[in-house]
């Protein structure tokens, strides 16, 4: 009805083929056990806030495909997939064993966290995805990015990597409103012959994309292009590197943003590239350019702040 509502503050259960639907407002308090394969809980509509208590456990999935989910209180689930709608709140969700994003959209203040020992699937086949003001920490050891759409970053929005995640197709990561971030902490795999992985900002007025002292961008293939897309990384957007780029044999990394390097580009392979190409990049202590491929600057300004060793370079 109108004003009909569905509030949860016990428990569900879910055996293996169960499916339980819901579509309503309400609010939760209470815990989804899906005990079982392929047993399901289907969110559609409606507002539902989890406050103190909510718990999602078991081997099924629940599926958020419409309506809007408000992470009141901290709240774990085991395997979430969110299809279409939107998951706000200020607390933090923290996914145990998997999590696939399809659709829809992270907002609100708080952090969606994927820990090391799950799974997660960016499926950007079906459509593109938002992360608007929230901070997503992308924990999992074996982490994949697909498709060929969009992860669109607003208003502050935070994408964090300290785990693996490997990206394959035609994606990218688009700063299209305010300001937003990447940082890589972890290894971000590029892979996928004749297929590029954008940073780019289209209509954001500031991405900032740092590989961290213990960050690895490994192009095992395919391109990965940094700020070289339609707006680059914005007016006032950079790239700072202090951890190891690696580049294969075939690969190509592109850059076009300014910051600082302290960080090694290793090139070790035949017909391997970086190519950079505007902006102000400033070499500082620890800048180190290897291997057989080559780094191009054709365009942008290097400044060699300290001593810095190259095995091959092309001005």
């Amino acid at each position: 009805g109108a004003t009909g509502s569905y509030n949860h503050a016990g428990n569900v259960t879910v055996a293996s083929g169960g499916v339980f639907n819901f579509r309503e407002s309400g609010t939760n308090t209470g815990t989804y056990a899906l005990n079982g394969t392929g047993a399901q809980v289907n969110f559609t509509a409606g507002t539902q806030s989890f406050n103190a208590g909510s718990d999602i456990s078991g081997t099924g999935v629940f599926n958020v495909n419409g309506g809007t989910v408000t992470v009141a209180s901290n709240t774990s689930a085991d395997n979430l997939q969110l299809s279409s709608g939107i998951l706000n709140g200020a607390a933090t969700l923290t996914v145990d064993n998997g999590f696939t994003w399809s659709g829809g959209t992270m907002s609100g203040a708080g952090t969606t966290t994927v820990v090391s020992g799950a799974g997660l699937t960016l499926n950007l086949v079906p459509g593109s995805v938002v992360l608007d003001g929230r901070t997503f920490n992308q924990q999992s050891t074996s982490g994949t990015w697909t498709g060929v759409n969009s992860i669109f970053l607003r208003n502050g929005a935070a994408f964090n990597n300290s785990g693996t995640l490997t990206a394959t197709g035609t994606t990218t990561l688009n700063n299209d409103a305010g300001t937003a971030s990447f940082t890589n902490s972890g290894t971000l795999a590029r892979s996928g012959a004749g297929t590029t992985t954008n940073f780019n900002a289209s209509g954001g007025t500031a991405f900032t994309v740092s590989n961290t002292g213990i960050g690895v961008m490994d192009v095992q293939s395919g391109t990965l292009a940094i700020g070289v897309a339609s707006g680059g990384l914005g007016a006032t957007g950079s790239y700072n590197h202090a951890g190891s780029v690696t580049v294969a044999s075939g690969g190509v990394f592109n850059f076009r943003e300014s910051g600082t390097n302290t960080g090694s580009y290793t090139l070790n392979g035949t017909g391997n590239q970086v190519n950079f190409t505007a902006g102000v990049q400033t070499f500082n202590a620890g800048s180190d350019i290897s291997g057989t491929g080559v780094f191009n600057i054709n365009g942008g300004t290097v400044t060699v702040a300290s001593n810095t060793s190259a095995d091959n370079l092309q001005l």
